[in-house]
């Protein structure tokens, strides 16, 4: 299984989730950004957000299937050659 951080896709995404909470507060203390479109772009900040945690989530979970699945294929080759030499 490999580590979180060694995949490249899953740091990709964290950084991206770095810039949404940067944007964030950016967007909800910065007196540049008027008011009438201050909530609809913090809505499009956290949609991305989600969307960030979303694949980060599902990228770990495929690591952690596959590791589980190539153990289970480990055990089956082991058992198959068992039998085989009796």
């Amino acid at each position: 299984m490999t580590k979180w951080y060694k995949n490249p896709e899953i740091i990709k995404w964290l950084l991206l989730i770095i810039a949404t909470i940067a944007l964030g507060a950016f967007i909800l203390t910065s007196q540049l950004v008027p008011d009438k479109y201050r909530l609809w772009l913090a809505i499009l900040d956290y949609a991305v957000f989600t969307f960030a945690n979303y694949k980060i989530i599902h990228l770990r979970n495929k690591d952690r299937q596959k590791a589980i699945q190539d153990s289970e294929n480990r055990a089956a080759r082991r058992q198959a050659e068992r039998l085989k030499n009796k």
